[in-house]
């Protein structure tokens, strides 16, 4: 996640149209202030906004996380694949010698995956 991801953004807005509602949905703000601005609701506006944006953040890193375990379970499928083609062995014991394996070299099951994978393609 980048640095311009975990910002705040509150627009501060004159008037209402659809070219700025569009572009503050396409800015993807967190919240509104409108002109004139009154002291009364700007706390409770800035409140929010942080509210929305610290939530987007916790979001965007479970997506990245779900994201990174689906790709290590496709690593892992092929992984299992390969082992019991290979070693002519039914695909639960490959599994099975693949997780030992991880468990005995205290190394993620991804990473051995990726190794049998690298290794069968050579």
């Amino acid at each position: 996640m980048s640095a311009a991801d975990s910002v705040t953004k509150i627009a501060i807005i004159t008037f209402e149209t659809p070219e700025i509602l569009g572009e503050l949905e396409r800015l993807n703000v967190h919240g509104v202030i409108s002109k004139p601005i009154r002291p009364f609701g700007v706390l409770a506006a800035l409140t929010t906004a942080m509210g929305r944006s610290r939530h987007e953040a916790t979001l965007k890193t479970r997506i990245k996380s779900l994201d990174d375990s689906l790709k290590s379970r496709r690593k892992v499928e092929q992984a299992v694949t390969i082992l019991s083609e290979t070693r002519g062995i039914d695909e639960q014991e490959a599994y099975r010698r693949l997780r030992e394996k991880s468990q005995n070299s205290q190394t993620s099951i991804g990473e051995i995956a990726d190794a049998i994978i690298a290794t069968h393609e050579i």
